[in-house]
């Protein structure tokens, strides 16, 4: 084997092809470029690019559900305090109600969020798709 060859291999093990993941703003070209340099990174590293690819991949995802999760808090909270400053303001006492009761929903679904428990995002993949064993 030449130099070069030997080059390719040390530089795709200590890369371990993080650069070739696919991120949102890439073009079609560019994925499609990341993928014809992913193919032979796969057999030169025997797959440690993949793995690698896939496990930052589920981690970006359990970030981007984390911080959705904290988003829809945040507006159930925005929320909770529009109906409870309503229900102190409004006069007529139908409102009021009105005002209470859809504070209490928000209340609720905020408190149902807070508490339910969110399993790791490959715990996830594994509970939704079984291994068959042979």
């Amino acid at each position: 084997m030449g130099r070069s060859v030997w080059t390719v291999c040390l530089a795709a093990a200590l890369s371990g092809g993080c650069v070739l993941a696919w991120q949102p703003l890439d073009t079609t070209a560019a994925k499609a470029e990341k993928l014809i340099a992913r193919i032979p990174l796969a057999v030169v590293t025997l797959g440690i690019s993949e793995v690698v690819i896939d496990r930052e991949t589920a981690r970006e995802e359990q970030w981007k559900a984390e911080a959705q999760r904290e988003e829809r808090k945040s507006e159930l909270r925005c929320e909770m305090d529009f109906w409870k400053r309503t229900a102190f303001e409004t006069k007529d006492d139908k409102q009021r109600q009105t005002a209470m009761t859809l504070f209490e929903a928000a209340r609720e679904d905020l408190r149902a969020l807070e508490e339910a428990p969110v399993p790791p995002l490959r715990d996830r993949t594994a509970q939704a798709e079984p291994v068959a064993v042979k």
